[in-house]
């Protein structure tokens, strides 16, 4: 690829006082724009935009980069704090740009927060400010319990057998990230069986905007006499702690703390003739 030709600015005063520039190229402008962005939302992407307007200009993202610059650049980030900053630089010869701000949400929603910087002149390194303004956290966080076994028939092919609950537990990502969630498993109500805990209560260690967390409970299940059962469970966040905030929050300030489900369990009821019948207890 063929190197770009540098060149030598020269601007003339009205006095007819003639100035040069340094050597530049269209690789290497040579002016900094810094677009400090402030009180950032967690969750949301950004980007800044820096457009030529006239016909003298021409910039490029980032600083030494070596792109070659043109008449528009982009600058995208996203902010993983609550009030996050970040800085956008980009690299322009003299002349006059617009520089805008546009904030997504993951679904793909933009809309530009603040009104665009409509006009400056680039003689120099230049610096320009957004300040947003800060969305509150939302009533409760976006914070939420899952079963992928709702309300499921078993089949017990003896009488005693291991049963494995999967679950998940969500966080939004309008959020903290969450350090610490409890998570319990809860019988409310059995019959026709008894049950022996393997593995219950659960402790997230950390949860962060936008991330699914799977895993299991799982139980010793014996039928206790004639054929068939019922087991109706919950599994509930009870506690989570905020690891920016550093609140401590209870199941009553989570969107879904809890989901409730159920299984129904079928065991075969022999006969002397060596036949038998399916028998499942329902609730």
């Amino acid at each position: 690829m063929n190197t770009p030709d540098k060149v030598r600015v020269k601007i003339v005063t009205l006095r007819g006082n003639g100035f040069y520039s340094e050597k530049v190229d269209p690789q290497n402008p040579p002016y900094i724009l810094l677009a400090m962005v402030s009180n950032l939302n967690l969750g949301y992407r950004y980007r800044v935009e820096v457009e030529v307007l006239g016909d003298y200009g021409c910039v490029s993202p980032g600083v030494g980069s070596g792109d070659i610059c043109g008449a528009k650049a982009t600058y995208a980030f996203m902010a993983h704090e609550f009030s996050d900053s970040d800085i956008a630089a980009f690299m322009l010869m003299p002349g006059n740009y617009s520089v805008s701000i546009v904030e997504c949400d993951l679904e793909g929603n933009c809309f530009e927060p603040l009104p665009s910087i409509g006009r400056i002149e680039v003689l120099d390194h230049t610096v320009v400010n957004f300040t947003l303004t800060d969305l509150s956290l939302p009533e409760k966080i976006p914070l939420r319990a899952h079963t992928m076994m709702s309300n499921v028939t078993i089949t017990l092919s003896s009488q005693q057998a291991t049963v494995k609950i999967p679950f998940g537990v969500s966080l939004g990502n309008v959020s903290e990230a969450l350090k610490n969630v409890e998570v319990t498993l809860d019988i409310d109500e059995s019959y026709g069986i008894t049950y022996n805990v393997i593995r219950g209560n659960t402790t997230i260690k950390r949860l962060t905007p936008g991330e699914y967390y799977p895993s299991e409970f799982i139980l010793e299940i014996t039928d206790t006499g004639d054929p068939g059962g019922y087991l109706a469970y919950r599994i509930a966040i009870t506690s989570a702690e905020g690891e920016y905030t550093g609140e401590t929050y209870s199941s009553n300030d989570m969107e879904r703390s809890s989901i409730s489900a159920s299984i129904i369990f079928c065991g075969l009821n022999a006969t002397q003739t060596g036949q038998g019948s399916l028998v499942c207890e329902l609730p």
